[in-house]
């Protein structure tokens, strides 16, 4: 996940950090109010500040509620300038968002907080942090059997191409001169000129043209957002030939996928409503990618 410190320009930087697949959120933010070994960055707000994040994710109405330790948070700190202030405000709902438009609501005890660090908010909430872009990982995917379906070798050569792609190591992948693309079974589109096409990954960010949500994810959804993911937090990938429902998804739109493909998704531990994912590679007889369909979970 990506955590946001104050940087030596005075504006939120983000960097990708670890967390474990349970409490994510609350990791994040202890991370985040933790002083960074890095120079030229420092803690955006205290530490001890806040205490259990919630997520809403049903519908386009999610939201996330973000249960402040005690009333101290109310306050400024000694020291703490109303710039300071509104960066900490700001540090905090980014490192929550971690790349949405949710809105996040800030609670003490039972009731909206009126106000964080000092500075007044409306209801408890804050939603438009003008958050910085995030940091991509740059590390390679850890690739693991599942030990369930072994899958024949230029299956599993079109996976490793495509990790590596997918995490820009690479700049292509075996692949038809089209592939098509679908969220849940609802094909959405399909690109006819994938060679000339690759170096635009704009165009992984895909939805339906009347969806708002799919899953947890906001549309449009990028395909290749759950592999960054799960390399940022060193969560291995596991695959196979078989393709298995994921936690807490919602329902499909389409039947699931068929033909020669090879399955990637979060080891066991990592399949939970927060972070489970399948992404299906569907190839032809020589390993070439002709389309691919991604689930998500939705917390």
């Amino acid at each position: 996940m990506s955590v946001y410190y104050r940087g030596a320009d005075a504006d939120l930087v983000s960097r990708t950090v670890s967390v474990p697949a349970r409490d994510r959120w609350e990791a994040a933010l202890a991370i985040a109010a933790t002083p960074p070994e890095e120079a030229g960055l420092q803690q955006a707000f205290p530490a001890g500040s806040f205490d259990q994040v919630h997520y809403d994710g049903f519908g386009w109405h999610g939201q996330f509620t973000v249960t402040l330790l005690d009333a101290s948070a109310l306050n400024a700190p000694a020291g703490m300038t109303v710039d300071e202030a509104r960066l900490a405000i700001r540090a905090a709902v980014c490192t929550t968002q971690n790349g949405s438009d949710s809105r996040v609501n800030f609670f003490l005890d039972t009731k909206p907080a009126p106000r964080l660090f000092g500075q007044p908010l409306t209801d408890g909430m804050v939603r438009d942090a003008d958050c910085p872009p995030e940091v991509r990982p740059s590390r390679s995917p850890q690739l693991v059997p599942d030990g369930q379906s072994p899958i024949p070798l230029d299956l599993l050569r079109l996976a490793k191409a495509f990790l590596r792609y997918a995490v820009g190591a690479s700049d292509s992948f075996p692949h038809w001169e089209s592939v098509s693309m679908s969220l849940g079974g609802q094909a959405v589109v399909s690109i006819d000129d994938v060679a000339a096409a690759l170096s635009n990954r704009e165009m992984w960010r895909i939805c339906p043209g009347d969806w708002q949500t799919f899953g947890a994810a906001s549309c449009p959804v990028d395909l290749l957002a759950p592999i960054h993911q799960a390399v940022a937090n060193d969560v291995p990938i596991a695959y196979s030939a078989q393709y298995g429902e994921v936690t807490c998804a919602p329902r499909r739109s389409g039947p699931p996928p068929t033909g020669r493909m090879v399955v990637l998704r979060p080891t066991s531990e990592w399949r939970t409503c927060a972070s489970d994912f399948a992404l299906t590679l569907v190839a032809d007889d020589h390993g070439l990618l002709r389309s691919i369909d991604l689930a998500l979970s939705n917390p």
